[in-house]
C-alpha cells in the first residue's frame, strides 16, 4: 500500500511537472535583450561600409532627369530617423557614440524636427517669450551633432518651423496670445504658423531666425547651412496649409486683427477677379436656406423604417416608429442596437473588429459582401444605423439636411453623405437623454444627382437612439442677396457666408482663393531661400495630404507622413499620460487601411517622394513588422527615402535599456535589429520597382471641386474620387499629375482591376500581400539578398532557396523574420548572411490594459484596443524568441550558424543538420537572441 501511494505521489509529481512546462512555455519564450545605443563595433551586423563617409562627399544632392534624388555619381535613397526635442542637442560626449551607432545600424540621414518649440534643454532658444534669441550653447550643440553625423555618413535634414510659440514681441501683434488650445498644444502651434499665408509680421520673425540657422556657419564643419552639401533638404513649414487651417476651424476663430487682415485680402482678390461688387452677385447667384424648399421630410423618412438599416445589419438594430415622441410631438424613429451578435459583411464579429463598415453591397452597385473593407482607423467602433438614397437631384444646387435627436446613454453619431460611392462633409456629433439639432453643410451633387444620407454610432454598449424633424432640403434665390451677400463678404467671408448664405460660385471662389494665397506663399518662401539666402540644398514640401498636388509641386520634394495605428486620446487633453491606446493589430490584417497606399498616391510626377515620418507606434505588439513593410513597399514605390519617427525625444538616458513612450526606438531591439535589413533592402535597391506606373490626371478644375465639397483635413485631394483604387499601390507605382489641364474622362488608370480573394502579388513578382484569410495576413518579400516574412505563419514559408517551419510564437503564429545577404550575390551562393527572428517586445514590469482600464496579460489580444496608461514597466527590454526550423537550399560544405548578442557578436554555435542539396537548423528561445550570422563557405 505504502509502495501504491509512493507511486501515486511520483505520478503526480511527473504529471503537475508536464503541465506546468506546458502552461510555461509561453513565458519561457521570453528573455531579456538589449541593443547597446552606443555599440560602433565592426560586428557581421555592421552596415556603415554602405554609406558615404563624410556625408557630401561627392557634391549637393539634387534632383535628376528622372524625377529622383541623385549625386554626381548616381542615384542616393535615404534611410533616416528623426531627432525629437532635446534629442537634437546631445551632449557633444554622446553625439560621436549616437552618429557611429546610427552609421552601423545603416541609417544615412537625420532629421532635425520640433526643436523650435522650447528652451534649453528640450529647445534652441534663450527664451520663448518672446521666442527671438537663440541659445549659443544649444546651437553648438546641435553644430557638433550635424558635424559627428557628417563625419560618419549621415545627412541631415532641418525642419525649420514645426511648433515654434510665436509669442508677440515688438514685432508681432499681441493678439496673438489669444490664439491658443490648452487642451492640445498642437493646435496652438499650428494656428499660430498658419499666420504665415497672410500676414507680414510673423513672416518676418519667422524669416530672421531661418537667415541665423542658414546663414550660420558651423564651426566644426566650417562652412554655414545654406551651402553645406551634408544638409540634404530643408523644410520650410511643417503640417501647415491654408485649406488646414480652414478646415480646422483656425480662420475663423482668429481674432478680430488676423480676421480682418485676411478677410481685406479676400475682398481684394473678389474685387481684382469681378471688377466690382455687382459682378460678384451676377457670378455667385446667392442662395439662402432661410428660403428653402423641402426635398423631403419627416415623413418619408417614417414611411419604411425598416429600410433604412443596411441589409447585414438588420438583426441587430430595430428601426420602429415612436408616436408623439418627437420635437413638436412628432412620430419620432427610434432605433435599438444590439451589439452582442453583430459581424459585419465579411463575417468578423464586432467584438473582434470593434467596428462594422457599411454593407458594400448595400451602398456600392455590383461589389460583393465580402469585399467590405474593414478599416479601423477611420470608423472606430462605427456601426452604420440607417441610409437614405436619394435621386433626382439638381448638379450644382445646394442642400442640406439636418434632424433632432437624442439617446439613453453619452454616445457619438456620425452623420454626412455618399456621393459617387464616397463620403463627403462627414462629422461627430455627442449624443444624450437631451434632444440636439444637427444641421449638416452644404451638400452639392454632381452629376450623378444621386445622395445617400448615412448616419452611423460610435458605441460599446447597447444604445437606443431617438432622431427626429428628418429634412433634406434645397436653398432658393435670396430676397435681398446684395444685403445679405456682402454684409458676410464684409464680416465673415472665409466663413463660406455665414450660416445661411450659399453660393456654389462663391465656395469655389473661396478654395481657389486659399490655393492663391498659399501658392504665393511658398512662391515668395523658395524665392527667399533660393535667392535671398543663396541655400543650395533642396526643399520639401509640407505633408502632401493636407494640401494641393498643385502647391506640392512647387517644392523640390514631396513629402508625406504617417502612422499605423497613431495613439489616439479619448479624454478631454490630447496627450494625456493616462488616457490613451492604439488599436492592435497587424497592418496585413487591412489592406485598405494603409495609409501607405494614400501616400504613395500623394507623390507628384517628376518629383522626388519621400515619407518624412513613419511608426507603428508602441505598444501594438505586431510592431515587428513595421519597417520591414515600410522598406518593401517604398522599395516598390520607387520612393527616394522614409524617415522613421522617431530616435529619440530626449538627450539624456539614452542608454535606458527600456522602451520609453509610443515613438522612440533608441532603446526598442525589435526596431533597432529590424532597422538593418530593412535598411539594406532600401539602400541597395534588393527590392526592385514595380515595373508599371499609374499615373492618376488631376486637373485644377477637379482638384477645386474636391477641395470644395469632398476633402477631408488629412486627405484634402484623394484619387480615390477620381475612381483610383488605393490597393493599385499594393501593385504597381502610382502617382499623381497636376501639370495637365484637362485629365480627361476617368484617367489613365486601369478599371478592372479588383484583389483576388484579398490577395495583392506585385507586378515584379517579388512582393505579396496575402490577406485571405480573415485575421490572418501576412506580407512576403523574395529577392535574390533580401527574404521576409511579416505577418501570421502557416505550416511553412517557402521562399527561393530556401524553407522556414514556424513552430510556435506568442501570438499563434504571429512573426517577423528575414534573412538578407551580406556577401553573397543570392541566398543559393557562398556567403555570409543575416537571420532575424522578431517577436512582441515590452519592459519588465509593464501593465496592460484594455482600454480604458481592463487588465489583461501579455500579450493582449489581437483586435481591441491598447493601452499601458502610464505603466511603461522598467528596465531591460523582454522580448520574445521565435521557434523555427530553417531549411537552406544550398549546397556548400560545413555550414556555420551562431547566435549574436546585442552588437551582432557570437554568442553560440547552433547545430546544422546537412541534407542533401541543402541543410537545416532550428531556433527558440533558448539561444536568448533575435538574430544570427550564416556562414556558407
Amino acid at each position: 500500500m505504502k509502495h501504491l501511494f509512493f507511486f501515486c505521489i511520483v505520478l503526480l509529481g511527473i504529471i503537475c511537472l508536464i503541465l506546468f512546462t506546458g502552461c510555461g512555455r509561453s513565458s519561457d519564450s521570453q528573455f531579456p535583450f538589449v541593443v547597446p545605443w552606443d555599440d560602433d563595433s565592426a560586428t557581421v551586423t555592421d552596415m556603415s561600409p554602405l554609406l558615404h563617409m563624410p556625408a557630401g562627399k561627392y557634391g549637393h544632392v539634387f534632383v535628376d532627369s528622372d524625377g529622383h534624388l541623385s549625386l554626381p555619381d548616381g542615384r542616393i535613397r535615404f534611410w533616416g530617423v528623426s531627432m525629437v526635442f532635446g534629442a537634437c542637442f546631445p551632449d557633444k560626449k554622446d553625439a560621436e557614440k549616437i552618429a557611429r551607432h546610427l552609421a552601423k545600424s545603416g541609417v544615412n540621414l537625420v532629421r532635425f524636427h520640433h526643436f523650435d518649440m522650447y528652451t534649453a534643454p528640450a529647445g534652441i532658444w534663450k527664451s520663448v517669450k518672446p521666442d527671438r534669441e537663440i541659445n549659443h550653447k544649444q546651437l553648438d550643440k546641435l553644430d557638433y551633432f550635424i558635424y559627428q553625423l557628417k563625419s560618419h555618413g549621415i545627412y541631415s535634414s532641418l525642419s525649420l518651423l514645426v511648433s515654434r510659440p510665436f509669442h508677440p514681441g515688438k514685432e508681432i501683434d499681441k493678439s496673438i496670445e489669444k490664439i491658443s488650445f490648452p487642451f492640445n498644444k498642437r493646435l496652438t502651434f499650428t494656428a499660430r504658423k498658419s499666420l504665415l499665408f497672410f500676414d507680414e509680421a510673423v513672416n518676418k520673425v519667422k524669416k530672421d531666425f531661418f537667415v541665423k540657422i542658414l546663414t550660420h556657419k558651423n564651426p566644426y564643419i566650417g562652412s554655414d547651412y545654406a551651402h553645406e552639401p551634408a544638409i540634404a533638404w530643408i523644410e520650410p513649414l511643417n503640417e501647415c496649409s491654408t485649406f488646414l487651417a480652414y478646415h480646422e476651424g483656425f480662420f475663423s476663430g482668429y481674432p478680430s486683427y488676423y480676421k480682418d487682415t485676411l478677410n481685406g485680402k479676400w475682398i481684394e482678390w473678389l474685387l481684382n477677379k469681378y471688377g466690382s461688387k455687382k459682378n460678384i452677385i451676377g457670378s455667385w447667384e446667392p442662395k439662402s436656406f432661410d428660403n428653402t424648399k423641402k426635398i423631403m421630410t419627416h415623413k418619408d423618412f417614417l414611411e419604411n423604417p425598416g429600410e433604412l438599416i443596411p441589409r447585414a445589419l438588420r438583426d441587430s438594430i430595430t428601426c420602429s416608429i415612436s408616436k408623439n415622441s418627437g420635437i413638436n410631438q412628432q412620430d419620432a424613429l427610434k432605433m435599438s442596437i444590439d451589439i452582442a451578435g453583430m459581424v459585419s459583411p465579411a463575417g468578423i464579429p464586432f467584438s473582434d473588429t470593434l467596428g462594422i463598415m457599411d454593407s458594400a453591397s448595400d451602398l456600392f452597385p455590383g461589389i460583393s459582401a465580402d469585399d467590405t473593407r474593414m478599416n479601423p482607423r477611420l470608423w472606430w467602433r462605427t456601426i452604420i444605423l440607417m441610409e437614405k438614397r436619394i435621386e433626382g437631384l439638381k448638379a450644382r444646387t445646394p442642400y442640406r439636411f439636418q434632424f433632432y435627436f437624442k439617446s439613453d446613454i453619452n454616445a457619438m453619431l456620425t452623420a454626412g453623405v455618399i456621393m459617387n460611392h464616397h463620403r463627403i462633409n462627414f462629422q461627430r456629433i455627442k449624443t444624450d437623454e437631451n434632444w440636439s439639432h444637427y444641421v449638416s453643410d452644404t451638400i452639392n451633387p454632381e452629376d450623378s444627382s444621386c445622395i445617400t444620407i448615412q448616419l452611423g454610432a460610435i458605441l460599446s454598449q447597447n444604445t437606443e437612439f431617438m432622431l427626429s424633424h428628418l429634412i433634406l432640403e434645397e436653398a432658393l434665390d435670396t430676397e435681398d442677396p446684395e444685403a445679405m451677400l456682402f454684409e458676410d463678404v464684409n464680416k465673415k467671408s472665409f466663413e463660406l457666408l455665414g450660416d445661411s448664405v450659399v453660393s456654389i460660385n462663391g465656395i469655389y471662389d473661396w478654395y481657389t482663393f486659399c490655393g492663391e494665397l498659399e501658392s504665393s506663399y511658398w512662391e515668395k518662401e523658395t524665392d527667399f531661400l533660393k535667392n535671398s539666402i543663396g541655400m543650395q540644398c533642396l526643399v520639401a514640401s509640407t505633408m502632401a495630404g493636407i494640401t494641393s498636388p498643385f502647391i506640392t509641386r512647387m517644392a523640390d520634394i514631396v513629402s508625406d507622413v504617417d502612422y499605423w495605428e497613431h495613439p489616439r486620446f479619448h479624454g478631454e487633453k490630447a496627450w494625456d499620460d493616462n488616457d490613451w491606446f492604439v488599436f492592435n493589430d497587424s497592418i496585413f490584417n487591412y489592406p485598405y487601411a494603409t495609409k501607405l497606399s494614400e501616400g504613395a498616391i500623394n507623390r507628384v510626377k517628376g518629383k522626388p517622394f519621400i515619407f518624412s515620418e513613419y511608426n507603428h507606434p508602441h505598444p501594438n505588439t505586431f510592431e515587428a513588422e513595421a519597417l520591414f513593410f515600410l522598406s518593401a513597399y517604398a522599395s516598390l514605390q520607387d520612393w527616394d527615402g522614409v524617415i522613421v519617427y522617431s530616435y529619440s525625444h530626449t538627450n539624456n538616458n539614452w542608454g535606458s535599456e527600456s522602451i520609453r513612450n509610443n515613438f522612440d526606438i533608441v532603446q526598442h531591439p525589435v526596431k533597432m535589429i529590424s532597422m538593418i535589413p530593412a535598411a539594406l533592402n532600401f539602400l541597395r535597391f534588393d527590392t526592385k520597382p514595380a515595373e508599371r506606373r499609374i499615373t492618376i490626371p488631376i486637373s485644377k478644375t477637379e482638384e477645386l471641386d474636391i477641395l470644395s465639397f469632398r476633402s477631408l483635413t488629412w486627405k484634402m485631394v484623394d484619387p480615390e474620387l477620381r475612381g483610383f483604387d488605393s490597393s493599385y499601390a499594393l501593385i504597381h507605382q502610382t502617382e499623381v499629375d497636376p501639370f495637365l489641364e484637362s485629365s480627361g474622362p476617368e484617367g489613365s488608370f486601369p478599371r478592372d482591376f479588383a484583389g483576388i480573394n484579398n490577395v495583392y502579388t506585385a507586378d515584379t513578382g517579388e512582393l505579396l500581400w496575402n490577406a485571405a484569410e480573415t485575421g490572418r495576413g501576412f506580407m512576403k518579400l523574395d529577392t535574390k539578398k533580401t527574404k521576409v516574412f511579416a505577418g501570421f505563419a502557416g505550416k511553412s514559408i517557402r521562399f527561393s532557396g530556401g524553407d522556414i517551419d514556424v513552430l510556435h510564437t506568442l501570438q499563434d503564429g504571429y512573426c517577423a523574420l528575414s534573412l538578407s545577404s551580406l556577401s553573397g550575390s543570392s541566398i543559393e551562393e557562398p556567403g555570409t548572411f543575416l537571420l532575424t527572428a522578431l517577436g512582441t517586445v515590452r519592459n519588465t514590469d509593464s501593465k496592460w490594459f484594455i482600454y480604458p482600464d481592463k487588465r489583461v496579460k501579455f500579450p493582449p489580444p489581437r483586435g481591441k484596443e491598447v493601452t499601458m496608461r502610464n505603466k511603461w514597466g522598467k528596465f531591460p527590454t523582454i522580448v520574445e524568441g521565435i521557434q523555427a526550423k530553417i531549411t537552406i537550399y544550398n549546397s556548400t560544405k560545413n555550414p556555420e550558424v551562431y547566435s549574436l548578442d546585442g552588437r551582432g557578436e557570437r554568442r553560440g554555435k547552433i547545430d546544422v543538420t546537412a541534407g542533401t542539396g541543402s541543410f537545416s537548423f532550428e531556433i527558440s528561445s533558448e539561444n536568448k537572441t533575435l538574430w544570427y550570422e550564416i556562414e556558407m563557405k
